[in-house]
């Protein structure tokens, strides 16, 4: 004959340390997944000191209701809340104003020889001129005269 065996319930300060752990954990994957049962687990342990569960399995229950409830609801926002950079940062260095030098019909520019732009007639400029950058584009250097 089988046994159902019943598992007695989880003190409310255990269920708060578990959340808690998941909140540390949280810190360290970054996922905005785990933060949500983390909530679930502190939610149910407080409501363990004022409600009676009868079994462990109705507050495992409980939990991933909550935390579901949470995840869906709040995810998205916090992900877009708290995962774009407040402004945006080009590392493009390239794309700085600057002065470069014709050499063998390239522009020498930041240590770096670029072709110049095909709309720019490079019989207007002199061996070893120096010329204003405006903007290297589709590695096309963008030119003209001092």
């Amino acid at each position: 004959m089988k046994r159902l065996i019943m598992l007695s319930i989880m003190d409310f300060y255990t269920l708060i340390a578990i959340g808690i752990a998941l909140i540390a954990f949280e810190v360290f994957i970054y996922s905005f997944i785990l933060i949500w049962f983390a909530f679930g687990f502190i939610i149910v342990g407080v409501l363990t000191l004022f409600l009676n569960f009868s079994t462990l399995y109705w507050q495992l229950a409980t939990v991933c209701i909550i935390s579901l409830l949470l995840l869906v609801s709040f995810r998205k926002s916090f992900l877009k809340r708290f995962s774009k950079p407040e402004k945006e940062i080009s590392d493009n260095f390239f794309n700085e104003k600057g002065f470069g030098i014709i050499k063998n019909r390239k522009l020498l520019y930041k240590a770096t020889y670029w072709e110049i732009d095909e709309s720019i007639d490079l019989d207007d400029f002199n061996e070893e001129e120096k010329v204003e950058v405006i903007e290297i584009k589709a590695n096309k250097a963008v030119i003209k005269k001092r």
